[in-house]
């Protein structure tokens, strides 16, 4: 049974927390793709640490369309731009290098869970948003900050288990 966190300023308002207690007893395994996103206010902070930001406002409603961040020197290349359904980072090889362990700081949505779960080490680049186009084979879609979405998580009992058996 999943209830909804008893104290939702301490909890992530999409996050759930399981209550059933006839399974606490009972190793188990929940995999899939769970949505996780990174805290993107501190990767975009940590990817464009010297860069300026620009702000491009809508002219009717005066509200912010577009963030575009430039590097400070180097002829002001554009380094992200940023708008709704747009994540466009000039440098996607930051995501896949050392599978992006770099940015696994920014990965904390599953820190609710650590209460009733765990998680093996992440040794994989991010798994979204790839590309759908199968010529583009690493290549990230522009539309979101790549992220950690696809996960395996293990109940304590499961992870006492598996670190017995492999000792």
């Amino acid at each position: 049974m999943y209830e909804n966190p008893e104290n939702p300023d301490q909890r992530d308002r999409h996050s759930t927390r399981i209550t059933d207690q006839r399974y606490e007893k009972v190793p188990h395994f929940l995999f899939g793709d769970f949505n996780f996103r990174l805290d993107s206010k501190g990767v975009i902070e940590t990817l464009c640490a010297s860069a300026t930001m620009q702000t491009i406002r809508a002219a009717d409603t005066n509200q912010i369309n577009k963030l575009i961040f430039c590097e400070s020197m180097n002829d002001r290349k554009v380094m992200l731009q940023l708008e709704k359904k747009l994540f466009d980072y000039f440098n996607q090889d930051v995501f896949r290098q050392n599978n992006g362990v770099e940015l696994l700081e920014f990965d904390r949505e599953f820190s609710v869970f650590k209460d009733k779960l765990s998680e093996q080490e992440i040794a994989f680049p991010p798994s979204y948003p790839y590309s759908e186009d199968s010529n583009q084979g690493k290549q990230y879609m522009n539309t979101r900050c790549p992220s950690w979405c696809d996960r395996i998580l293990l109940s304590h009992l499961a992870w006492d288990l598996i670190h017995k058996v492999s000792r």
